[in-house]
């Protein structure tokens, strides 16, 4: 897997993401999904995320996704998107929950469509906060070789 990184430091640090669909008829949830992350350190660039390494027993709509990138911060904007692939593509995305292997953690609420067919009619979703620190600009950010 190859990502776009681009990072003011350079450890590695495992992020457990969990994707948290709703309850539709609607809904078939299975298009590849993408995320995108921008933390206080850096930004990660658009990550397929892959096979979910696991479910939420007790809410079987929560997929958990596992990806290794370098220490991004804090968390302040998310996107996800998917391709629009798959008999069923549609996703109804409830909430996005992001887990350093420090522990630190971060929510983004969504509660719209990733649908063409759908209101708001779009297969990308972002979400920022504003953490009470200067964002930094372009030029503090350089380009990560890219893992093999």
């Amino acid at each position: 897997m190859k990502y776009k990184i681009y990072v003011k430091t350079g450890s590695i640090m495992m992020y457990t993401i969990w994707v948290t669909t709703g309850e539709s008829p609607d809904q078939g949830a299975n298009a590849r999904l993408f995320i995108e992350l921008w933390g206080t350190k850096g930004k990660c660039g658009e990550t397929f995320l892959g096979k979910p390494v696991g479910h939420l027993p007790e809410a079987a709509l929560t997929d958990i996704f596992e990806i290794d990138i370098p220490d991004l911060g804090d968390i302040y904007r998310v996107c996800v998107r998917h391709d629009n692939s798959g008999s069923y593509p549609d996703w109804f995305l409830e909430n996005v929950r992001i887990v350093r292997d420090d522990g630190k953690e971060w929510y983004f609420s969504f509660n719209q469509w990733l649908s063409e067919d759908q209101y708001p009619y779009q297969l990308t979703l972002c979400r920022h906060y504003e953490i009470g620190e200067e964002e930094l600009e372009p030029e503090d950010f350089f380009a990560a070789p890219e893992p093999a």
